[in-house]
């Protein structure tokens, strides 16, 4: 449920503690003189750290919402050929690997994957490199599965050499687009 992955409340959570915390140290103390400030000043040590991280993690995710918002705008107007919603994807890289839950969009430029728990940037792969430094999509494979659901396995030349892993129930409909898109044989067997 979309209501489960909300982790706005934490954020909540945190500056209420915060302000408990002050209103704890601050409680019997009504004037205040410099003098007393120093005791009170102990404190900042918790509370200044916290509400960064409550306003930091507010407009990151902001501005990733933004991101996400002007990224699918682009990828419609770049002709949506395929799509999954709310899969487990997994990516292998050197460095800044792991697995979460994303959605991902498949256009006749590029491939898109919208972490769906905020905690990433959304990603964009094209088809071909503009850039040197830019990755790019290299080739697709079929992974292991059983029933119509089978693993897709794309991977991506560039910097550093990335794999992005998931199960897709339409594991051959993903494998005929990209073979197509990067010229290659569509019954052709695994790169």
């Amino acid at each position: 449920m979309p209501q489960e992955r909300d982790e706005r409340w934490v954020y909540v959570a945190l500056a209420v503690l915060a302000v408990a915390y002050l209103f704890y140290r601050l409680r019997g103390s009504v004037d205040i003189d410099l003098r007393s400030l120093g005791k009170y000043a102990a404190g900042l040590g918790y509370v200044v750290p916290t509400l960064f991280a409550v306003v930091f993690g507010l407009w990151n995710r902001r501005r990733m919402s933004a991101m996400r918002e002007e990224w699918e705008r682009q990828l419609l107007a770049e002709g949506l050929t395929r799509q999954e919603s709310n899969v487990k994807v997994r990516v292998r890289a050197k460095r800044g690997g792991g697995s979460f839950a994303a959605d991902l969009r498949l256009t006749r430029v590029a491939l898109y994957v919208f972490d769906t728990g905020g905690r990433r940037e959304p990603m964009r792969f094209p088809f071909h490199r503009a850039t040197p430094g830019e990755a790019a999509i290299a080739g697709v494979e079929e992974g292991e599965g059983s029933g119509p659901a089978r693993q897709v396995r794309i991977s991506l030349a560039g910097p550093s050499p990335v794999v992005v892993e998931f199960v897709s129930n339409q594991a051959g409909g993903w494998l005929r687009d990209i073979r197509m898109r990067l010229g290659r044989d569509v019954e052709g067997s695994s790169e």
